[in-house]
C-alpha cells in the first residue's frame, strides 16, 4: 500500500516537478502532492528509490515509482509489475495524509520509471505503455513504463551500485533442450542437472503452471512468478501441446524457468499430475495460465510450518473486463480456490488428482479429504484468479459438487434442490449486476 505517512515535501519539490515533466512532454504536472521512499527491496534486477504522487493540469493523479535497475530482467516486467495490492485492486479508499481535499474519485495513472545502469545495455530512453487488457481493476486508467539510461540529473541520491552477488536469481544463460521423445518438447535448467534447493527455514516451493493455447495470457502469469521476492521456489510449466505461440513465450523466459515440457495430455488434471511428479519442492502451488500472484511477496508471506498441510487465503477475482471483487474463502464451507493454496507435496504420496474427461472437480475431491484443522488461512490474498471464459466449467463443477455433497450426506434432497433453484435464478441477476458496477 502507498505509504502516505512518509511524506517529504522539502525545498526540492520544484526539482522533482522538473524531473517528472522531463519524462514526457504530454504530462504537464503542476503539483507534487507527496514524495516518499519507495518501500520495495531488491527484487528482479531492480530496487525502489523514490515514489511521487503528483497532479497534472486536468486534476488527474499520477503515482510515479522511481527504481534503480541494473539488469535486463526489468524488460520482462512490462505487464505484471504494477505495484498493486488488495486495496488498490478493489478500489478501497486509502489514507491520504497531506492531501488538501478528498481525491479518492480522481482519475489516477501509474508511471514506473527505471533508471538503468550500463549493465542493461539501454542506449536511449524508451516508453512502453501497458495494453489496456492487462490493467487489472479500475484503480489506474493507464500504466506506462519508462526506461532512462544513467547518468541523469536527479533531485535525489541513488543507492550504492548493485553487484552481481546482490542479485536474487540464478544468472544462467543455458539453451532450451528439445527432447528426442516423439511429440514431447522439454527444456529448462533441471535437464542440465541444476536444481534449486530450499533451506530448513524456507523449504522449496514448486510453482506449477498448466497451459494449453494460452498465448494471450501466459506471459503475465510467468512474470508474476518470476517477480516473487523469495529464492526458495522453482518454476515448472506443463504445456498440453499448444499451437498458438505459447511455446514461443515459454522459450522467451527459458533461462528463468527451471523445467518445462510440451506434449499432448489427457486434460487439466493429467497435466497437474505431471507437474506433481516433476516437482522437487516440499510444497506446491498451481498458478495456471491467466492467473497470477497478488504481489511480489505472495510466496514469502507463507510461513511453511511443519504442523500445517495447507495454507490458503481469500482470492481476488477478475473477469477480463475490468470487474474485480474479493471472494472470501473458507475451508469450513469447502470453498477454496486452487491458485490461492500452497500445500505440502507429501499429501500426494498415495494418490494424485483423478483424471476423467467429464470430471471438473478433482481438486475438490482432493481438498475435502483433509480436516480443517490441517488448514491455515492467511490474512492477505495469495492469487488473482481470472474467471473469464469458465462459466460452462463452473456450471458443470457446481452440479458435480452438489452430487458429491449429497452422496456424502452433507446435504439432503431438499437442500440440493434449493441450491439448484438458487443457482438458476441468481446467475442472470448476478451477471447484470456485475456489468452495471
Amino acid at each position: 500500500m502507498l505509504n502516505y505517512q512518509a511524506i517529504d515535501r522539502g525545498t526540492n519539490s520544484a526539482e522533482y516537478l522538473l524531473f517528472v515533466n522531463s519524462l514526457d512532454s504530454n504530462l504537464k504536472i503542476v503539483e507534487i502532492v507527496s514524495i516518499y521512499n519507495h518501500p520495495a527491496d531488491r527484487l528482479q534486477d531492480w530496487m525502489g528509490v523514490k515514489s511521487i504522487v503528483c497532479m497534472n493540469d486536468r486534476d488527474e493523479l499520477y503515482d510515479i515509482d522511481i527504481r534503480l535497475a541494473w539488469g535486463s530482467e526489468i524488460f520482462r516486467q512490462h505487464r505484471y509489475d504494477y505495484g498493486w495490492n488488495q486495496s488498490t485492486l478493489l478500489c478501497r479508499s486509502l489514507r491520504r495524509r497531506g492531501y488538501a481535499n478528498d481525491r479518492r474519485r480522481q482519475p489516477r495513472h501509474k508511471l514506473i520509471v527505471y533508471l538503468c545502469t550500463p549493465a542493461t545495455h539501454l542506449g536511449a530512453s524508451t516508453d512502453r505503455s501497458v495494453p489496456a487488457e492487462f490493467i487489472i481493476g479500475k484503480y489506474w486508467q493507464s500504466i506506462h513504463h519508462y526506461y532512462l539510461p544513467l547518468p541523469q540529473t536527479l533531485p535525489f541520491e541513488l543507492p550504492e551500485p548493485i553487484t552481481t552477488a546482490d542479485r536474487l536469481h540464478l544468472d544462467l544463460d543455458l539453451p532450451t533442450i528439445v527432447s528426442t521423445k516423439p511429440g514431447i518438447r522439454e527444456g529448462g535448467l533441471r535437464t542440465k542437472g541444476i536444481e534449486r534447493r530450499g533451506t530448513v527455514d524456507r523449504p522449496l516451493i514448486s510453482v506449477i503452471t498448466v497451459v494449453y493455447n494460452g498465448a494471450s495470457n501466459l506471459e503475465q502469469t510467468i512474470q508474476s512468478v518470476l517477480n516473487q521476492d523469495c529464492q526458495n521456489f522453482e518454476y515448472i510449466i506443463i504445456d498440453g501441446g499448444s499451437t498458438d505461440g505459447t511455446i514461443e513465450i515459454v522459450e522467451k523466459y527459458a533461462d528463468r524457468i527451471d523445467y518445462w515440457m510440451s506434449g499432448r495430455d489427457a486434460g487439466l488434471y493429467d497435466a497437474m499430475n505431471r507437474g506433481i511428479d516433476l516437482a522437487a519442492g516440499e510444497w506446491l502451488n498451481f498458478m495456471n495460465c491467466g492467473d497470477f500472484f497478488t504481489d511480489s511477496r505472495s510466496l514469502s508471506r507463507v510461513p511453511l510450518q511443519e504442523n500445517v498441510d495447507f495454507y490458503y487465503s481469500d482470492t481476488i477475482l477478475y473477469d477480463g473486463m475490468g470487474i474485480i471483487k474479493l471472494r472470501v474463502c473458507s475451508k469450513e464451507r469447502q470453498d477454496v480456490i486452487h491458485q490461492s493454496i500452497v500445500y505440502n507435496k507429501r499429501l500426494h504420496s498415495n494418490y494424485k488428482y483423478l483424471v476423467h474427461d467429464k470430471l471438473s472437480i478433482s481438486d475438490y475431491f482432493f481438498f475435502r479429504k483433509y480436516d480443517a484443522k490441517n488448514w491455515c488461512k492467511l490474512d492477505s490474498p495469495i492469487a488473482i484468479y481470472n474467471t473469464e471464459g469458465i462459466s460452462v466449467t463452473n456450471s458443470k463443477g457446481f452440479v458435480q459438487r452438489l452430487f458429491v455433497e449429497f452422496m456424502a450426506g452433507d446435504i439432503n434432497e431438499f437442500q440440493m434442490s434449493l441450491a439448484i433453484m438458487a443457482k438458476v435464478l441468481r446467475t442472470p441477476l448476478r451477471i447484470i449486476r456485475d456489468r452495471l458496477k
